[in-house]
């Protein structure tokens, strides 16, 4: 029971320092709670209990994979949108 709570706070704390990060790195002035967190805890809770605590950090990784890609995209869009268009 300990490693189950163990690992769902690492995976919320974890999942709020990606999130703090990411969002700062897309240009975003604000921040709220991302419910997402809860999420990503829980979901690392049920990997730890049900299947092996280093699967948590399993379902860790491919969030922060998706995290990473979304701010990729958004910066990827951001850059293309400030280019002066073409001249004629």
């Amino acid at each position: 029971m300990l490693t189950t709570f163990t690992a769902f706070l690492i995976g919320l704390a974890a999942y709020l320092i990606v999130d703090v990060v990411a969002s700062h790195l897309s240009g975003e002035t604000g921040f709220s709670f991302p419910a997402a967190a809860l999420l990503v805890g829980f979901l690392c809770a049920i990997t730890a209990h049900f299947l092996h605590p280093l699967a948590a950090v399993a379902v860790f990784a491919l969030v922060t994979l998706v995290r990473a890609n979304e701010v990729w995209q958004d910066r990827k869009n951001r850059d293309h949108n400030r280019r002066p268009p073409p001249s004629p």
